[in-house]
């Protein structure tokens, strides 16, 4: 094989890792993705999840890589595992994300404000795909499954509220807490697709995944760009995440913390308590700020105050 063969043999492959890294960043959009009406479902009193997936699935053989030599991630395949370790983890161990925010709505050529505040988690775990639930599962592909629970705040004290003056529409609403659940098939160095979403997969996204170094520290910038044509475009979000780059190439520290910055844009009416209805242009703009962590003791006292007291099975 030609050096050049070589070179688009690599190239196809680093275009394999992003599609599959960008889809893992796509899976921290908060509450009012696109979703099908199963995924939007909640009976808390069934065996189901929210999306329709029985809680035994979250039960399945977790996913574990091991490596014996620090992580290269000028290696395509490396690289792949690498930000899935800054992401989640390869140990088969449960990650947390816990997550502050505030969303400004920003209505077609009038002035955004502060709309709410929102303060939740994400609880993943990595499991082994098989081809019994996934045909389209090979050899090292891995499940991640995903649940996200999280309760609305005053934008301005970030106590818990239960109502909230809409300042677009000048209306009193009555807030919703978001309990859902996502899952995701991912095949190293080949993609992967989104079990529920299937807007949100990128097949077209360019063929590297930045990252940058300050000092001890390694920053990956994914994206989340939903596809199709629609009245939820755009629809987009972006999000960075930061850990200490020693660690990450480590073999021997298999659980990193990770800094978490996420922005995001989707329609208003995504979320049906705000009362703003469609064909209304309006958007949300997200900005959040979170930690990956693999401890309960981990998660800010604030989280365990306004969502795990409430919801303690979600961890």
């Amino acid at each position: 094989m030609s050096d050049h063969d070589d070179n688009l043999e690599i190239d196809e492959q680093r275009r394999d890792v992003v599609r599959s890294l960008s889809a893992i960043a796509g899976m921290t959009a908060l509450a009012g993705l696109v979703r099908s009406e199963m995924a939007l479902a909640q009976d808390d009193a069934s065996d189901l999840l929210p999306n329709g997936l029985p809680r035994s699935s979250l039960d399945a053989e977790p996913a574990v890589v091991e490596f014996d030599r620090p992580l290269d991630l000028t290696d395509p395949s490396d690289a792949w595992y690498a930000k899935i370790k800054a992401t989640n983890n390869l140990a088969g161990v449960k990650t947390y994300v816990p997550m502050f925010s505030r969303a400004y709505i920003c209505p077609q050529g009038q002035p955004s404000h502060p709309v709410f505040g929102h303060c939740g988690i994400w609880t993943w775990q990595l499991q082994k795909a098989t081809t019994g639930e996934f045909e389209d599962a090979r050899e090292g592909s891995m499940i991640q499954r995903a649940l996200y629970t999280g309760t609305i705040l005053d934008p301005y004290t970030f106590e818990p509220v239960e109502t909230l003056e809409n300042p677009y529409t000048g209306e009193t609403i009555t807030v919703e807490d978001s309990i859902f659940a996502m899952n995701y098939l991912l095949h190293p160095m080949g993609g992967g697709r989104d079990i529920d979403i299937a807007e949100f997969y990128n097949p077209e996204e360019k063929p590297d995944t930045p990252y940058v170094r300050f000092g001890d520290e390694v920053a990956f910038v994914l994206a989340g760009l939903f596809q199709g044509e629609g009245d939820y475009q755009p629809r987009a979000d972006s999000s960075w995440w930061t850990t200490n780059y020693a660690q990450l190439i480590d073999p021997d520290q298999p659980l990193v913390e990770t800094r978490y910055n996420f922005t995001g844009l989707m329609r208003a009416w995504e979320r049906p308590w705000l009362g703003v209805e469609k064909p209304d242009q309006t958007q949300l703009l997200w900005a959040v700020e979170g930690r990956k962590v693999h401890s309960i003791d981990r998660i800010p006292d604030l989280l365990h105050k306004h969502v795990l007291s409430k919801y303690d099975d979600r961890v």
